[in-house]
């Protein structure tokens, strides 16, 4: 109830009790169709947000609102999983994923999505595999080819909650041709399309990254 308020396009800066910072970000980057969304965090860790954005037909991302840590090129390696917690209303008419998004690499060539829940949405690319990773199963989704592009694992069943194995997922990517061996940016939230024009609300209440 006394949460930090962050409207679109801005941030919010906390920080772990080992020093570590994490940024909340109301990441608006492709809100062409007129919706809001609006975040109340009490930490890194424990935040909400309410987004009313209407139905259009090109199913776009509008927005990616996200808790994430910034890295300078840090080595993969360093980097072994992720403690979360998020769940979406999973109501009529909505359209969202809610995901880790992760940039390898030292530019946006090499993207890696880890979709724990998907509400009538569909990644880009095509199916190329089905893999279980840390006992889940995933479809791998690809677009692109070779040492660059967008990979997205689709959990085929929902994960509200868990300790994600990163180290897992880059030594897929690794296998199936990507070359880079650093990140910069390891971000989890929601990718919303719609919510039918209505209110609706999602909820984040954990979060950490083991690095």
């Amino acid at each position: 109830t006394n949460g930090k308020t962050i409207n679109e396009g801005g941030s919010a800066s906390y920080s772990e009790a080992g020093g570590g910072e994490y940024l909340i970000h109301n990441n608006n980057w492709n809100d062409n169709a007129g919706g809001n969304t609006v975040i109340t965090a009490c930490g890194y860790n424990n935040w909400y947000l309410v987004s009313d954005t209407p139905n259009h037909s090109d199913m776009s991302v509008q927005t990616y609102p996200n808790v994430h840590r910034d890295y300078n090129d840090a080595p993969l390696t360093g980097i072994t999983s992720a403690r979360f917690a998020g769940k979406g209303p999973r109501c009529s008419g909505c359209v969202y994923n809610i995901a880790f998004d992760i940039w390898v690499g030292s530019g946006f060539s090499h993207e890696l999505m880890i979709w724990t829940e998907n509400w009538g949405q569909r990644p880009l690319g095509n199916i190329v595999a089905t893999v279980t990773i840390g006992g889940h199963e995933y479809q791998v989704w690809r677009s692109g080819s070779g040492d660059g592009g967008v990979i997205t694992y689709l959990s085929t069943t929902p994960q509200v909650s868990g300790d994600m194995p990163l180290s897992e997922f880059f030594k897929d990517v690794q296998n199936r041709g990507w070359r880079a061996t650093t990140t910069w940016q390891v971000d989890y939230g929601v990718e919303i399309v719609d919510t039918n024009g209505n209110p609706e609300r999602f909820d984040f209440t954990d979060f950490a990254i083991t690095d």
